[in-house]
């Protein structure tokens, strides 16, 4: 015998409960079940999309309904679906149910740090590995806001592209080592270690690019106002290259025997003076170059000359900006984060972790 009783919404002598239907795809009339999150919002879901996306749904789905003296016994049923609680609130089961179904809202509610925390303890709670795009794009804007915090969260919960993304996110933190991020207590010395000394190796990467490497400057077109001659005895100076640098269009000198070139000494002394490399070490990304603030006193120098073609420099300049920029994202992108995270079966990360008490199973009637 199944005994079933529609949902009254309210309990004898207590206050009712106003309890309301998610906004869709999660209010779809062929649902199994319908999960209900602690602040009363029901969440129509497919038993084999779930069930798919998470081996503790698929668990909880196929346990058996709970007996009482012989009775089968169904705590509520809503539409003729079976309800089952869930201690999260609306927004982190609207972000895991995003996961389980493989679709999301065009437009999700934003997270805050705390909003983050509680979503991604609900991936790792029920076991949810993939990660919807929109969610995961969700996740990088709050990235972009605290990326330390987010850093240590993805740490935390073994999430390796969202820790990724954080670490090079925090590239444009110039403290990083004076964070005080209470999410650092989730994760290990050893962890933060890690942040720690990628930007080490990142900062090192990109201010060689101002000072030592000039490999990616391929042609004198890459270069502000360079010409093989001088054209201005004003704002021009020669630039001898090593053999490892030299640039397509310079001119091989008789005397040297090495490869010149002229270009504007404020240029130059934008390279190579230290102020550029110094800004790179502390912030080592691209952004750092296409800083307008940063970029005035090197502009000013280049309307400064009396020569009016030499005040066309400005343009090309920002365009010279721009190249250096991609060209510093670029190698900064190649550097190797040392990444030490919990590797064990996946039966032991079952068994390690914490006790969950799992809301009672229901049949689909």
């Amino acid at each position: 015998m199944v005994n079933l009783q529609e949902s009254s919404d309210t309990q004898a002598g207590s206050t009712p409960v106003e309890i309301r239907d998610a906004d869709p795809p999660f209010n779809h009339s062929t649902a199994d079940f319908i999960f209900r999150s602690r602040d009363h919002v029901d969440f129509r879901v497919h038993k084999a999309l779930v069930s798919l996306a998470s081996p503790s749904f698929d668990g909880l789905l196929s346990l058996p309904p709970p007996i009482t003296d012989g009775i089968v016994s169904i705590n509520e049923v809503k539409d003729g679906l079976p309800v089952i609680p869930f201690p999260e609130d609306q927004q982190t089961l609207l972000y895991l149910l995003c996961s389980c179904h493989g679709f999301a809202p065009d437009v999700l509610p934003p997270l805050t740090v705390q909003g983050l925390k509680s979503v991604c303890a609900a991936h790792d709670k029920y076991v949810i590995t993939a990660i919807h795009p929109r969610v995961h794009d969700t996740f990088i804007s709050v990235a972009k806001e605290d990326p330390v915090a987010v850093y240590a969260i993805a740490c935390h919960y073994r999430m390796d592209k969202l820790m990724l993304a954080a670490a090079k996110l925090s590239l444009l933190e110039p403290a990083l080592h004076l964070s005080h991020s209470p999410e650092l207590g989730l994760i290990t010395g050893l962890q933060y270690s890690n942040l720690i000394h990628y930007h080490q190796e990142c900062k090192e990467v990109a201010a060689n690019f101002a000072s030592k490497d000039w490999s990616w400057c391929h042609s004198l077109s890459d270069v502000p106002l360079g010409q093989a001659t001088s054209a201005c005895p004003t704002c021009r100076t020669q630039l001898i290259l090593e053999p490892t640098t030299v640039v397509n269009g310079s001119v091989l000198d008789g005397n040297t025997g090495k490869y010149i070139f002229y270009a504007p000494s404020w240029w130059f002394q934008f390279l190579t003076d230290g102020t550029t490399s110094a800004k790179l070490k502390e912030t080592p990304c691209g952004s750092a170059i296409r800083d307008r603030a940063f970029l005035a006193p090197v502009l000013k120098k280049a309307v400064s000359c009396a020569n009016v073609e030499c005040r066309l420099g400005v343009p090309e300049m920002l365009d010279f900006c721009d190249r250096f920029a991609a060209a510093v994202d670029e190698a900064v992108s190649r550097v190797r984060f040392l990444r030490i995270l919990l590797r064990l079966p996946y039966t032991c990360l079952i068994l390690l972790r914490r006790q969950v008490t799992f809301p009672t199973a229901y049949p689909n009637t």
